[in-house]
């Protein structure tokens, strides 16, 4: 049951325990992250100004709202806001996963989808390399974050079990959270856009998937991309973040 918290209470939740006043120090140090991730965000943050820049309809994509994702969390200083940095950590992690997963399944329906999509005039090579950067740098970017950082965010997960905010104190499944923050954005962005597959120019899905008691491309392509990107994101915590930040 839900009950207001002494600013003690509070205090002991958020450095654990076993950390008092006098632990505060050491938790900060362990949860101190290298400069390196500072730069990664910086670049997050760079390459969304600049494609909004460039094409400013993009913002309706998926991969741009989760690219938002990915520079939130990793512009957050996880020992300034450690709470904040539980929040976005996992579901920007997995979601590199699902979206990279889900991104496979789009070029299968419509390989011709970046040039469709393309402005006029934009180069092959700018085209090949801002699909591949939007799609695959985050994946990159994660996996280098948790080898360099790893002991941050072991001490994160290790130490905050319970989300404490505005003097209420009450506890929810971090693992539940971590898999599944992206495919609620994914929701969300499913919504908000009205038509994934038109977004995508997806007018046909291949011979080679069956129909799952659905009849339009539009059905079977929100369907299987709800599928994969929830496999990925899935398979991405219990295969590799999980073992990472527990072990």
């Amino acid at each position: 049951m839900n009950r207001i918290a002494s600013a003690n209470e509070v205090n002991q939740q958020v450095y654990g325990k076993n950390y008092g006043i006098s632990g505060s120090d050491k938790l900060q140090k362990q949860l101190k992250t290298d400069d390196s991730r500072k730069y990664l965000g910086r670049i997050f943050l760079l390459t969304l100004i600049a494609d909004l820049y460039a094409t400013p309809e993009v913002i309706w994509h998926l991969t741009i709202w989760t690219w938002i994702l990915h520079t939130v969390a990793f512009n957050i200083p996880v020992s300034s806001y450690p709470n904040l940095a539980r929040l976005t950590h996992g579901s920007s992690f997995n979601g590199a996963f699902s979206l990279a997963a889900t991104y496979c399944l789009t070029l299968y329906a419509n390989p011709t989808m970046e040039f469709d999509l393309a402005p006029k005039g934009r180069p092959d090579w700018m085209i090949y390399l801002r699909a591949f950067w939007l799609h695959y740098f985050p994946v990159i970017a994660v996996m280098l974050d948790m080898k360099i950082n790893k002991m941050a965010f072991q001490t994160l997960y290790k130490y905050f079990e319970n989300w404490s905010a505005g003097g209420l104190d009450y506890k929810y499944p971090l693992g539940i959270l971590t898999c599944f923050g992206s495919i609620a954005m994914s929701l969300i962005w499913e919504m908000v856009n009205g038509d994934p597959s038109g977004t995508y120019n997806i007018t046909s899905m291949p011979p080679s998937f069956p129909l799952l008691g659905t009849t339009s491309a539009t059905e079977q392509f929100v369907l299987y991309s709800k599928i994969i990107g929830t496999f990925g994101a899935v398979m991405s915590y219990f295969f590799i973040l999980r073992p990472a930040v527990y072990n």
